[in-house]
């Protein structure tokens, strides 16, 4: 009998701290600013046949077997707003920011130069916004004009889409134009907590 007292008595008082704590804090996203890092790999062309085109390795991808360069879509992994909830004010859970998205790549060819730009959909009305275009060059974080003569490895450093845009979302990404021979080794994002807003 004292076993069954015992167990009843931790069942309920985990039960009501669990209680208690979702109370302050329920679905409350406040870690951060959090850092999606994602491979090279995960970045493919439109469409399938595309992909013929592309060489994958140890994490990145390569542009082969074309003269022309091949627009890659980029995927940034973001968590699930819906699992946070509405905790205060507007739809807390949907307002999703971040500073930077860094691309870490190499550009091979002295013809076509290698370049990303981004995207992201208004919450509220649902239109693209695109940003602007910026081209992997000597100086670490890119450059907003061709630099014709560089080839090698550097990055390329865009703004995030909420900071760009001025707009609530969770639908955003990244597309980079890539020459042949040049290659995406992983992209990284800065998402904010969405209790700063």
């Amino acid at each position: 009998m004292r076993h069954e007292r015992k167990f009843w008595c931790a069942g309920v008082c985990i039960s009501w701290l669990l209680a208690s704590a979702s109370a302050v804090d329920a679905y409350t996203y406040r870690i951060g600013p959090n850092y999606v890092n994602m491979s090279g790999a995960r970045c493919h062309t439109a469409t399938a046949a595309g992909d013929a085109n592309l060489s994958y390795s140890a994490g990145s991808v390569t542009v082969v077997n074309t003269a022309s360069t091949r627009q890659l879509f980029c995927p940034i992994q973001r968590r699930n707003t819906t699992f946070y909830g509405n905790t205060s004010g507007s739809n807390l859970d949907l307002k999703v920011g971040g500073d930077y998205i860094t691309v870490r790549a190499a550009d091979q060819s002295s013809l076509q130069k290698l370049s990303c730009f981004n995207f992201a959909s208004g919450m509220g009305s649902g239109a693209t916004f695109f940003g602007g275009t910026t081209f992997l060059c000597a100086t670490s974080g890119g450059c907003s004009s061709v630099a014709s003569s560089f080839t090698g490895t550097n990055t390329i450093r865009i703004p995030n889409p909420y900071s760009l845009f001025g707009q609530q979302t969770v639908n955003w990404g990244l597309v980079c134009n890539v020459p042949r021979n040049s290659t995406i080794y992983y992209t990284e994002s800065s998402i904010w907590p969405n209790d700063t807003f």
